[in-house]
């Protein structure tokens, strides 16, 4: 087979049949046909593995590779990625249960000049029976494509949506250990972002399936204004004043805020050292952007100026920022507070 423009990595776990034939053909319509689409399946029941193997017979441009155990989808796309051909020049990844436009591979491509390494597009929500939910990705949220910093704590660039040149898999695989919720989509645009240019597509190339299957759901972050949050803090203020609500309160925050560094800032931390190890970034400010994590106090610090200047150009994070900070800080004076905070015995530390 002749070499191919594009590979479309599409990751597969037990899809519903007519939902995954609804993707296949709405590749095999795109207008751009140079393709190849690698299907990369997580060890699957027997009846869909037999459907890939007819679907490879039926047509050469699918090529099938299954994993023996169970991975997850976040290995199953690393070892997807893997298997990406050396003389390919662009990727694309793919759901098993969207519907793609038939000009979707198309303008992703046109959306590249010589510094973008990813480009991505928005996406119509549309519930199990093709209705329209949203008819933006970005109702709730603002989309980001330029600011690292904003990239790191709040992703913007789901993988579905998203193409980026094959040079880029020499940075992004193997893809670092999985701490908490890391995504494979998040540590691509982090790493295509750090090195260069992101491309974004304002108009939507695709449906994206919302149903209770779907592994990552449309996400809403909410809008928080300064009186909203003065109310909430007025609220809160009185039933704070009685010792032994304050102290369940703290124990609360405590126990939040070490998860949080242990599943959030461990996670982040891990995709920076990742990218200040394999990658050349020539911007400056990038490189401080990568080694804000880790550092403790300082690194609270910091996450609490980036949350004013998030708030004062109306970004929104779901404040993960903040929660970042609150977890670096609990982290660094976790032993203190042990040292004062001695349970009675038999009583629970909970």
């Amino acid at each position: 087979m002749a070499a191919a423009s594009v590979a479309i990595c599409l990751a597969t776990y037990n899809p519903p049949l007519p939902e995954f034939e609804r993707q296949v053909e709405s590749l095999r319509t795109q207008t751009h046909d140079d393709w190849v689409c690698i299907i990369n399946d997580d060890a699957s029941e027997t009846d869909f593995a037999a459907y890939l193997d007819g679907l490879a017979l039926r047509d050469q441009r699918f090529q099938v590779a299954r994993n023996a155990h169970n991975r997850g989808f976040y290995y199953n796309f690393e070892r997807c990625l893997q298997r990406v051909p050396e003389d390919v020049r662009f990727v694309a990844l793919a759901d098993q249960d969207d519907y793609w436009y038939a000009d979707k591979l198309e303008s992703l491509l046109a959306a590249f000049d010589k510094e973008t390494l990813l480009a991505y597009s928005d996406m119509r929500i549309v519930d199990g029976d093709g209705r329209t939910l949203s008819a933006t990705y970005w109702r709730h949220r603002n989309n980001n494509c330029t600011e690292l910093d904003e990239l790191l704590v709040a992703n913007t660039v789901t993988g579905a949506a998203s193409m980026f040149r094959r040079e880029l898999l020499a940075r992004v695989l193997p893809f670092p250990a999985r701490i908490g919720d890391a995504f494979h989509d998040h540590w691509i645009a982090c790493v295509a972002l750090s090195m260069g240019k992101l491309a974004y597509i304002d108009r939507p190339l695709y449906d994206y399936y919302q149903h209770g299957d779907s592994v990552i759901g449309h996400c809403d972050f909410e809008k928080r204004d300064f009186p909203a949050r003065l109310k909430r803090l007025a609220s809160a203020l009185p039933k704070l004043a009685r010792p032994r609500v304050l102290k369940q309160r703290f124990l609360h925050w405590r126990n939040a805020s070490l998860a949080v560094h242990q599943y959030e800032c461990l996670r982040i931390e891990s995709i920076c050292r990742s990218i200040l190890d394999r990658c050349p970034i020539g911007d400056a400010g990038k490189r401080r952007s990568l080694g804000l994590y880790g550092r403790g106090l300082v690194s609270m610090l910091r996450l609490l100026v980036l949350h004013v200047r998030f708030a004062l150009r109306g970004a929104t994070t779901d404040d993960a920022e903040l929660r970042l900070a609150a977890g670096y800080l609990m982290h660094t004076l976790d032993p203190l507070v042990l040292r004062f905070h001695r349970p009675r015995r038999g009583a629970s530390s909970n």
